[in-house]
């Protein structure tokens, strides 16, 4: 093949090929799906994910799909893969040739000169490295977003379940105190109990009629957080039904369960450094700040290639090839160099920056986790019993003539108080081991050591 044409071919190569590596979607969604355990696979046009079956109810999982599937934030975050994509292919092309036209005016004659840039043939795969780097990095802090959605996801399914619960149980004190009330103006009338012993029953009666009230308004608030969450039209009969139809995938996760087993912090931080995107978002940054000074160094020297045309010679039109490059004497890219040589500063910094919170938030939230599981025990294996044993003691004592119902009606309520309590505090511990998830960046922590 003639020199020219093999030219022509490299540079034609140069202008068409497309980026080196792909960021998609898929991609993003592939590294949250390994790290939070559900099943999605792509961003799509359906209205739910298509494994997603609510006829049966809402579970954890199923809320962490749809979030994935629908939510508006991180729906547009992902179409900034669309901008990084672009770049990449751009970083491959080459400049658009320059056509220079001299027109002959009296005896000048006509010349055209063709500058073609040549130098991103062997600054292509530079370009392109920096900006796939670039690219993946992105897709790295995507994937923490979705790992933020997933931990607020399951916050916002465990509110609403607490909220379901204590209404429940808001209802049986409401109805406990008005028992009371009723008893003790019978006691007021039989000249048992001194009117005042009934004014306060009937205080308490209203004062938990009204927190029955603001449970059912924290449902209500709760079902609109989760379904602005996991992007569904607040309007749609589905959310004014998902109060009714939570369910549990995992048995574990049951308030009344004993807590599962966590590896020690020193494991927990070890996976955290090995999972967590923000931290290879970190080490890409530095990549790609390395990259960048190399680049720079190369993009001193700006060569174009030259073909010169002159109409008239003296054996005719005349062709003649040239080049044309940048002398480095003043600026020579030192401007570019210096901020790569920042950015590197910049990138090693925020490293150690990430490091350092990772460390922070396992063991912050190893030992909020902690905590809530002593605080949980308490009320689950302590409070609790003993509360209900104090009221199976006060019908015994009931039955025998010993206590009143009245008496009875009292235990009940402590009985009540401590479920509630206890209910509280398993919620803590659901939120607190969602936020541990999200700190070492995997849902299972007791299978995830080592791995990414």
């Amino acid at each position: 093949m003639h020199r020219s044409k093999r030219f022509f071919v490299l540079c034609l190569l140069a202008a068409c090929s497309g980026p080196a590596a792909s960021v998609d979607r898929a991609g993003v969604l592939e590294q949250v799906r390994g790290r939070a355990l559900v099943p999605v696979d792509a961003i799509a046009d359906a209205a739910l994910p298509p494994e997603t079956d609510l006829d049966d109810g809402l579970t954890r999982d199923e809320a962490i799909s749809i979030a994935l599937w629908r939510s508006p934030d991180f729906v547009a975050s992902l179409a900034e893969l669309e901008v990084a994509r672009a770049a990449v292919f751009d970083a491959g092309l080459l400049r658009d040739p320059v056509l220079t036209l001299l027109f002959p005016v009296g005896p000048k004659q006509l010349e055209a000169t063709l500058n073609l840039p040549i130098d991103a043939l062997w600054l292509r795969d530079r370009r392109v490295a920096v900006a796939d780097a670039q690219a993946q990095r992105l897709a790295s802090e995507l994937a923490s977003r979705g790992l933020d959605l997933v931990r607020d996801v399951q916050r916002d399914f465990d509110e609403l379940r607490l909220a379901v619960e204590s209404e429940r149980l808001e209802q049986s004190n409401a109805s406990a105190w008005n028992e009371i009330a009723r008893l003790e103006t019978l006691r007021v009338e039989i000249g048992e109990a001194a009117p005042v012993a009934a004014s306060d029953a009937l205080v308490a009666a209203r004062t938990a009629e009204e927190r029955r009230n603001v449970a059912q308004e924290r449902i209500a608030n709760a079902e609109l957080a989760l379904a602005r969450r996991m992007g569904l039209d607040p309007e749609s009969s589905f959310v004014g039904s998902l109060r009714n139809g939570l369910r549990e995938d995992r048995p574990e996760e049951l308030g009344d369960a004993p807590p599962r087993p966590t590896p020690s912090e020193a494991v927990l931080l070890h996976t955290a450094l090995a999972c967590r995107p923000e931290l290879r978002a970190a080490e890409m940054s530095m990549e790609d700040a390395g990259e960048r000074m190399g680049l720079a160094r190369e993009e001193v020297w700006r060569v174009s290639a030259l073909i010169d045309e002159n109409a008239q010679g003296i054996k005719g039109a005349e062709f003649g090839p040239g080049l044309v490059a940048t002398l480095p004497i003043f600026a020579g890219a030192k401007g570019a160099r210096a901020r790569a040589a920042a950015d590197l500063q910049v990138a090693s910094a925020r490293y150690a920056a990430v490091l350092a919170r990772i460390a922070f938030e396992v063991r912050d939230a190893v030992a909020r986790m902690q905590a809530a599981e002593r605080a949980s025990a308490q009320w689950r294996e302590r409070i609790v019993p003993q509360a209900r044993a104090s009221v199976e003691a006060a019908r015994r004592g009931h039955e025998n003539g010993a206590l009143s119902s009245l008496d009875v009606r009292r235990n009940q309520l402590l009985e009540l108080d401590a479920q509630l309590q206890a209910t509280r505090a398993a919620a803590d511990v659901r939120n607190a081991r969602a936020q541990l998830e999200r700190a070492v960046g995997r849902r299972d922590l007791e299978a995830a050591t080592g791995k990414q």
